[in-house]
């Protein structure tokens, strides 16, 4: 809500970085349900919920481990943050 009536105008750059954070996993391996506007929805399954979630906090990355992993891009997420995030989720597929 605070992005509709504070910042309308930076809401395509949000959206951007979803859909560029989508292809970044995609191109990993992951399975990314789908991307809607500043929201992907990254199916990891129960087997792997807890591992990525411990293997993303070790690297300082805090998610909420479950089987499918909701991200949200917003104005405190910069792309440079997304390309972190995105090399670790691909570093933790090739293990």
């Amino acid at each position: 809500m605070y992005a509709l009536k504070n910042n309308v105008a930076r809401l395509q750059e949000d959206h951007d970085n979803a859909a560029w954070m989508a292809e970044q996993l995609r191109e990993a391996g992951a399975d990314v349900m789908r991307q809607d506007t500043n929201m992907l929805f990254v199916r990891v399954g129960e087997e792997n919920a807890a591992a990525l979630g411990e293997y993303m906090k070790a690297r300082n990355v805090l998610i909420n481990a479950s089987p499918i992993v909701r991200l949200v891009t917003h104005l405190d997420v910069s792309r440079e943050q997304l390309a972190e995030v995105a090399a670790h989720w691909r570093a933790f597929l090739a293990r």
